[in-house]
């Protein structure tokens, strides 16, 4: 489904007004066409298709002439005149799925964007072959990246990028990890299979535990703490240093929720203006952070500051 903020997104605004529909509405018609392009033209290249057709795979009754002005006039589809419409940045917010689809087949996006090769479709093998066959055939197209963290339950395309001229917001400090921010990265680490048992369980029956769960709970907690906070979302490489047993957002995030968390945090970084609000504070300070959002009054100033103090102390 499509990421919070995609509902009240100015092109979502836009395409309702046009079409003269709620942004409700607008919203669904979104869902349906990231759906039909996913499965008809995963390259991105819907415009292949005529009109009609678009419109009646999306289940839309109105006029399909007037759908897809609306969806280019919002900035939903670009006009391109080699396959006639084109998904709006779809080599940068399709799901894994679609990536490993045109991966395995060795094709590019319409854009002319390499796909990634998502680790969890492919073994190492695998991926290693199919690299060499896409720079083979496509040695000078620019690479892609899956939207997000990349999902192998099929994540439909997320909120849309900036549009051009509009300046990213700055990530607060301590935002994301204590450390300075590393590189992006392509895809996602290959994250060692934890494997848990009750002691004297038998070795021959003990279950593993896919570590997916682990990365997406922490990659949505940072993504909604980073709307909130009105900053660019996460990188693969800062989602990966929360995966230690000893991260504070994963102590806090086990007690609380992903989401509970994240709006701890952001609450947090929005009452200390001005400060450095790390997941360590926020974690010793869960008592008063949670008492002063449901409405009481704590010192909830003078227990920040306490707590700052003794972590420069240690």
């Amino acid at each position: 489904m499509a990421l919070r903020g995609t509902l009240t997104h100015r092109k979502t605004r836009r395409l309702a007004k046009a079409l003269g529909i709620p942004p409700t509405y607008a919203l669904g018609i979104l869902e349906a066409l990231w759906h039909v392009t996913a499965e008809q033209h995963p390259d991105g290249a819907i415009g292949r298709m005529s009109n009609r057709d678009i419109a009646e795979e999306m289940f839309y009754d109105g006029d399909s002439d007037e759908l897809i002005e609306a969806l280019e006039a919002s900035g939903w589809i670009d006009a391109r005149e080699d396959c006639g419409y084109y998904v709006h940045d779809w080599h940068v917010h399709a799901d894994s799925y679609v990536h490993a689809h045109l991966a395995k087949r060795i094709l590019c996006f319409a854009s002319g964007h390499v796909p990634s090769i998502p680790h969890e479709a492919f073994n190492a093998q695998t991926r290693g072959r199919i690299q060499a066959q896409l720079s083979e055939r496509f040695p000078d197209a620019p690479h892609a990246r899956p939207g997000q963290v990349p999902d192998k339950y099929g994540q439909v395309p997320s909120i849309p990028v900036p549009e051009p001229g509009s300046e990213p917001e700055p990530v607060i400090e301590g935002f994301l990890t204590d450390e300075p921010p590393a590189a992006v990265v392509d895809d996602p680490p290959v994250l060692e299979v934890v494997e848990t048992r009750p002691e004297g369980e038998d070795p021959s029956e003990k279950k593993t535990r896919e570590p997916h769960e682990l990365w997406k709970s922490i990659s949505d907690c940072l993504t909604l703490a980073s709307e909130l906070l009105g900053v660019p979302p996460p990188t693969n490489e800062q989602v990966k240093r929360h995966l230690a047993d000893s991260s504070h957002l994963r102590k806090v995030m086990n007690k609380h929720g992903p989401e509970t968390a994240a709006r701890m945090f952001a609450f947090a970084s929005k009452t200390f203006k001005g400060s450095k609000v790390t997941w360590a504070a926020v974690w010793e300070a869960e008592a008063d952070i949670l008492a002063k959002m449901k409405g009481s009054k704590p010192s909830l100033k003078n227990t920040y500051d306490r707590i700052q103090q003794e972590i420069a102390n240690a």
